[in-house]
């Protein structure tokens, strides 16, 4: 019996990864606005791990969200993810796996005339 218990902690053990991937202060969350002006904030993520935006909408108006990351160092895009259609809503998220230590902007951008307020988080 404990041979078998052994055998199932050390497998449990290889299988599991020890790092998460997430911003190197932890993970965020939080409501925010986001109207005709653009939300910004800037992380500074691991490499080789993965990293994720989401962003939910309050889905009080039809609207068309944006999400955008951008490499701080190299001033390139590196993810993006647009509301394609109505089907969809107001949902929009992004996974990548930063190809080194940096920081990295993130962009949230709203179709819509008036505010909305939106749950991001960054994982």
């Amino acid at each position: 019996m404990r041979r078998i218990l052994g055998v199932t902690m050390f497998a449990l053990a290889a299988v599991v990864p020890f790092g998460v991937g997430a911003p190197t202060i932890g993970s965020w969350s939080d409501y925010v606005e986001v109207g005709s002006q653009s939300w910004t904030t800037t992380k500074s993520f691991r490499g080789g791990e993965r990293a994720c935006v989401l962003v939910i909408g309050d889905h009080k108006e039809e609207v068309q969200l944006e999400v955008t990351i951008h490499d701080v160092a190299k001033g390139t895009t590196v993810a993006a993810d647009k509301t394609a259609n109505k089907l969809v809503g107001d949902y929009v998220g992004v996974i990548w796996y930063p190809p080194r230590d940096g920081d990295y902007r993130i962009d949230v951008r709203s179709s819509g005339g008036s505010l909305n307020k939106c749950y991001i988080a960054i994982k």
